[in-house]
């Protein structure tokens, strides 16, 4: 990418646990990449580190492209730091009488986050740590009825059975301040069909806030998450109020040292199920798991370009590998999510991790057995660098695959010795005398780990290896590549020349997108007529326009006119009787005045769930209940583009092999060449034993291994072992 005059431009951020990754679009399409270490305790030095890095390929400084860019995404892990560490605000909660055990318990949800060994040793569980205390939880009478999916049994949804208690409301209100919290969140039964109470109740904390000068936020459940499931509804509320305004902070941190630089824009962070929104956005909770998604979203775009139906992404990471699927070109979300230990009413994409990644500690326990994680070095690297304890990083650098003085570039410089003498110590204590032997096998066993789990995650979700397509990212994901290709199990191994930056690249593909949901109580009967169907479509209509409306309100404050948004409505659904429902997305014009209209979106439903589950599961003789309607409201945005190229000979030009270097690999030193990979062109084919690198990636090729470029110059990947 070349800057000429005044370009306009795009950054996109993904600040991973070890590295922070950008990329850097301009007006065309074109992009560039850089990386900087994550700094935790101030991501906005990481931010600028990175844009700065983009800036030094482009010959600009950081202050020309913040000063033409328009938008600037950062997708980071301050959310999930402040969760992990349980550090956050202090929370006030009122609640309905009766109800005041709700975040403690937990409906017994004491198996989340534990491993299957866990699981099934009740002993081991723990409730996960409370984000209130329970002396900040009061109680105040208030009542209202939530309908049934069964029929007209009970009275309808939003009777009101017991009036607000406005005086035990500002009487908890004045407590909660006497207890110095920072945020106020009420929490209602039902409030997702009767927000009336919840509202109210806000406006008397809000005028006792006000009375005794405070700075106190006051956050409703219905607005964060309007959904039937109380718990989770509830878990919502929590982490808005615990970790979200607290995270808010920090980017507020970051976005000020971007305008400090020339941005003159908001920044916008992205959601948990894809899509930009700003860092003002109200429900930011939803931001949780911001950047694994970019993967995601890139395996979606590249899913497109190559025509691949079934498109694994694995993200090899600092601390973490990442496994999730792409099928029909359309990333899974989950209706409800589990993250931290904590169970969230929050559409999330269906994403597997382990601790597997560069920075993964390797350890000997006291029994002489090799033990991989899950404790990891993070932006510390190993020993090579600022960690006291032997790493996965420390084993590439040992063998040669990872050149000590390349590392980002040369900006850092790794310590071969003293890695080497880590690994020759854990060598020695079982029992293996060579280092390199050694630190070959540890890796082999890290290797074992990622194929597997990366089987599991495809295989459990009811695909074979052989029908997918596996694309590696991360920097991780390019150095390891070759021992995940062994066996040649996949349909391909791909990657791409920015596979490092994968997850950033997917931020840049984000759309600017806003979702919304909300509750409903709708059953469909299987034998309902055709009025049946055109009252059913017009109480989805109405609460699909709440909806619009909402969204056309929060893009008007982001400057974005509403005819440039584009709407895509969808349901949840499910078998009458049954406990889960599942996402549908409507990809058709959804006309409430026409029934047929009725059997398009039961069919769309029908054809989601024969997806997941045999179609002799599917049970249409019960009838449906509806239990959430929800939109995506999308603006349009410059996106990065990958163009198709004219093929190059199958041999490189001279001056992409710019030399060797000495590699102990398969159980002997081998004489790997060296290629600059932004020399490679479409159509090369690159030979094992070779490494290709460039300032901030390196892509060993194993002896008989080869890599092909294809017009598109993705990088695929054929194994010589079997």
């Amino acid at each position: 990418m070349h800057a000429k005059g005044k370009e306009s431009y795009i950054i996109a951020i993904d600040a991973g646990g070890t590295m922070t990754d950008a990329v850097v679009i301009d007006s065309k399409g074109n992009f560039e990449v850089g990386k900087y270490r994550t700094f935790r305790h101030d991501e906005s030095e990481s931010y600028m580190g990175s844009v700065k890095a983009v800036a030094e390929k482009l010959s600009l400084n950081s202050k020309e492209i913040h000063e033409n860019c328009e938008v600037s995404v950062y997708a980071g892990t301050a959310m999930t730091n402040t969760l992990i560490t349980h550090d956050g605000n202090k929370v006030g909660l009122i609640i309905t009488r009766g109800q005041k055990h709700m975040p403690f318990i937990e409906n017994g949800l004491t198996y989340i986050g534990y491993t299957q060994a866990q699981i099934l040793h009740q002993q081991l569980r723990r409730h996960t740590t409370p984000l209130v205390m329970d002396d900040c939880v009061y109680e105040v009478a208030e009542r209202v009825t939530g309908g049934s999916y069964f029929g007209d049994v009970h009275l309808p949804e939003g009777t009101i059975l017991i009036p607000l208690n406005e005086n035990e409301v500002k009487m908890s209100a004045e407590k909660l301040i006497d207890k110095g919290v920072d945020v106020i969140g009420i929490m209602f039964l039902n409030s997702h069909v009767f927000p009336d109470h919840e509202k109210r109740a806000k406006k008397i904390v809000e005028s006792v806030i006000e009375k005794r000068r405070v700075n106190t936020k006051v956050v409703m459940s219905h607005e964060i998450a309007p959904v039937g499931k109380d718990l989770f509804r509830l878990k919502s509320l929590l982490v808005q109020c615990f970790a979200a305004e607290k995270t808010r902070i920090q980017l507020e941190y970051v976005e000020k040292a971007a305008k400090k630089d020339g941005y003159k824009n908001e920044l916008l962070t992205l959601l948990s199920f894809g899509g930009a929104v700003n860092i003002r956005y109200p429900r930011l909770y939803e931001t949780i798991i911001s950047g694994p998604i970019g993967g995601l979203t890139t395996a979606k775009e590249i899913a497109k370009i190559i025509d691949e139906d079934k498109m694994v992404v694995g993200d090899v990471g600092g601390t973490s590998y990442d496994v999730g699927l792409v099928i029909d070109k359309r990333i899974e979300l989950r209706p409800d999510s589990d993250f931290a230990k904590h169970r969230l009413a929050l559409p999330m994409v269906e994403l597997d991790s382990a601790p597997l990644g560069m920075g993964t500690e390797v350890k000997i326990d006291n029994y002489g057995n090799l033990v991989i994680g899950p404790e990891s070095a993070g932006y510390l690297i190993g020993v090579c660098a600022d960690y006291s304890n032997l790493t996965i990083t420390d084993l590439q650098v040992v063998l040669g695959y990872i050149a000590p003085d390349s590392f980002l570039g040369g900006k850092i410089i790794l310590d071969r010795e003293k890695a080497f003498k880590e690994v020759e110590n854990a060598g020695k204590k079982m029992g293996i005398e060579d280092p390199y032997i050694a630190a070959e096998g540890f890796l082999d066993v890290f290797f074992t780990h990622l194929r597997e789990f990366t089987r599991t995650a495809i295989e459990s979700k009811g695909y074979s290896l052989g029908s997918c397509t596996l694309l590696l990212g991360g920097g991780g994901g390019l150095t390891n590549m070759h021992g995940i290709a062994i066996g040649n199990r996949f349909k391909e191994i791909i990657t791409t020349p920015f596979g490092c930056a994968l997850s950033a690249y997917g931020v840049g593909c984000a759309d600017l997108v806003h979702r919304y949901n909300k509750g409903i109580v709708v059953m469909i009967p299987s034998n309902v007529n055709s009025s049946g169907k055109i009252e059913v479509l017009q109480s989805l209509a109405t609460s699909w326009q709440e909806l619009v409306n909402k969204a056309y309100e929060e893009f008007k404050l982001e400057g974005i006119d509403k005819k440039d948004i584009k709407i895509l409505k969808g349901i949840f659904m499910r078998y009458a009787g049954q406990l889960e429902s599942f996402e549908t997305k409507l990809y058709f014009d959804v006309d409430t005045n026409e029934e047929t209209t009725m059997d398009k979106i039961i069919k769309a439903f029908e054809d989601d769930y024969e997806r997941k589950f045999p179609s002799a599961a599917k049970f249409s003789e019960a009838g449906y209940a509806v239990t959430q309607v929800f939109i995506e409201a999308i603006a349009p945005k410059v996106m990065p583009a990958i163009r198709k190229q004219s093929l190059s000979n199958e041999k490189p030009d001279n001056d992409a092999e710019v030399g060797h270097r000495k590699v102990f690999h398969r159980g002997q030193w081998e004489n790997f060449t060296l290629y600059e990979l932004n020399k490679l062109k479409a159509g090369n084919i690159i030979n094992g034993p070779a490494i290709i690198f460039d300032d901030i990636s390196t892509i060993p090729v194993g002896k008989g291994d080869v890599i092909t470029f294809d017009e598109f110059r993705f990088l695929h990947y054929k194994s010589a072992v079997k």
